[in-house]
């Protein structure tokens, strides 16, 4: 089977981080994924990274950064039951955030215009801007859903990067997985600063799907970032551009990593749905390098099941 690139961080509260790591180690993962983008002590990430290859010395690390484009994320520390009508004030730091109305802080500064829509978690609800201020938007929910910290805000354009990779120069690492990757100059930016590791773009654009082929190119490989590719290209041609990516980089023998939702139903469930099979199967059959699972699942009491389906549905096509 390809390999399985597993999604975790160091959540003291919830669950214990070795612990984990022995479990995905035991199923046979080889490849660990830090997103940064939830993630700003380098330090404890670090040591963490330090502790696990101590321990395994065949793990490999891929860190997945914020750059050239940053997902929009919640930083409200609260969490929100939305209904259909409900109006928030979404503002870019909390001096600004006041107000008659429920205000939410984000991340970082975003670009909006009067009835844009904004996407929260890869869609799971949705808001439209109805009036725009110099400090931040007034939207309006058009259903009902939960809202939580740290999770993300998609819109038609990524927002431009806060981050700075002079951070992490010291963090050690065998990937680094670019997010938001439009044009291959930023590649060539990046190597300079990292020439141990391996470059992987983030094609998650329509821009960065026309220009594929120089990004494959530029990098050492991609992923193919299906959450936020979804909602930037046609519903109906998204399985045709994962199946050209991943042909592409088979062309030009470069890695391609395939993300977002796999076998996610399973972060609790004892099986698999019906959908999470189909999609396993059809996206073996593009015969990517690697699948890489949400920390929700890494972290789920569940993971091992998942990962027996996997292996179930990897030697039904052999």
């Amino acid at each position: 089977m390809s390999e399985v690139v597993a999604t975790i961080r160091r959540i003291d509260t919830i669950y214990n981080f070795m612990d984990k790591v022995d479990v995905l180690w035991n199923e046979g993962v080889r490849l660990l994924r830090f997103n940064l983008g939830k993630t700003t002590d380098y330090d404890a990430l670090t040591k963490d990274i330090t502790a696990v290859k101590e321990k395994y010395s065949g793990m490999k690390v891929m860190i997945d950064i914020p750059y050239p484009g940053e997902k929009v994320r919640i930083r409200s520390n609260k969490s929100y039951d939305v209904h259909l009508g409900d109006c928030f004030f979404f503002c870019f730091n909390d001096n600004l955030c006041r107000g008659s109305l429920e205000s939410v802080r984000l991340s970082c500064r975003i670009d909006l215009a009067l009835n844009d829509a904004v996407l929260y978690n890869d869609g799971e609800g949705m808001f439209t801007v109805i009036e725009k201020k110099d400090d931040g938007y007034v939207v309006e929910a058009k259903g009902d859903f939960p809202m939580l910290d740290s999770k993300s805000l998609s819109m038609k354009s990524p927002s431009k990067t806060t981050f700075s990779l002079n951070d992490i120069t010291s963090v050690p690492m065998d990937y680094l997985a670019l997010s938001f990757v439009e044009s291959q100059e930023v590649i060539k930016e990046v190597k300079m600063l990292f020439q141990d590791a391996k470059i992987i773009a983030k094609i998650e654009t329509l821009k960065g799907v026309e220009n594929s082929r120089q990004i494959i190119d530029a990098a050492d490989g991609i992923m193919i970032a299906r959450g936020d590719l979804g909602l930037n290209v046609p519903v109906k041609d998204l399985f045709g551009i994962e199946k050209e990516l991943a042909d592409l980089a088979k062309e030009k023998r470069k890695i391609c990593f395939v993300a977002t939702d796999i076998m996610q139903t399973m972060r609790n469930r004892f099986f698999p749905s019906r959908a999470d099979i189909n999609d396993f199967y059809n996206l073996m059959t593009l015969g990517v390098d690697g699948y890489v699972i949400s920390l929700q699942l890494a972290v789920s009491d569940h993971v091992s099941n998942a990962f027996s389906y996997m292996k179930m549905i990897d030697e039904r096509l052999q």
